[in-house]
């Protein structure tokens, strides 16, 4: 192994409204620390130089990016760091329930489906007769 593989860190930030958690780990996978930062313009810099720079940091982990960890994410890429979306699975779930909601399943994905019908069973004809569904 060399050298330059023996400094590399991956970095995962856990997001909040107030603070920015960090978990640094080393080329094994083992915790190097756990850091907590103010969420704000001085807290994402202070973060970033705890990361080290971005030649040594495979990438960052950032849950939230697009609403808690946006400003973080956003000062990252502008230095250069390789920043990854972290998805969270409760929240996955949860917003994936949300869209569900909103916008419903499409016909096809709810069972069997027959590309001519839209409002029938596929197996019904038009006067409501039962067909053996060949077309």
């Amino acid at each position: 192994m060399s050298e330059l593989e023996k400094d590399l860190v991956f970095a995962g930030v856990d997001t909040h409204k107030d603070t920015h958690t960090l978990c640094l780990l080393d080329h094994m996978g083992r915790a190097i620390g756990t850091f907590r930062f103010a969420a704000d313009a001085k807290g994402y810099d202070a973060l970033a130089g705890k990361i080290g720079g971005p030649a040594t940091c495979v990438g960052v982990g950032v849950e939230g990016t697009g609403s808690y960890g946006a400003g973080l994410t956003r000062r990252l890429l502008e230095l250069w760091y390789c920043v990854y979306e972290v998805m969270v699975p409760g929240r996955a779930s949860a917003s994936r329930a949300v869209r569900r909601a909103i916008r419903p399943t499409p016909r096809w994905r709810r069972g069997r489906f027959s590309p001519g019908s839209t409002c029938r069973s596929p197996r019904s004809s038009p006067d409501g007769r039962r067909n053996s569904g060949s077309s």
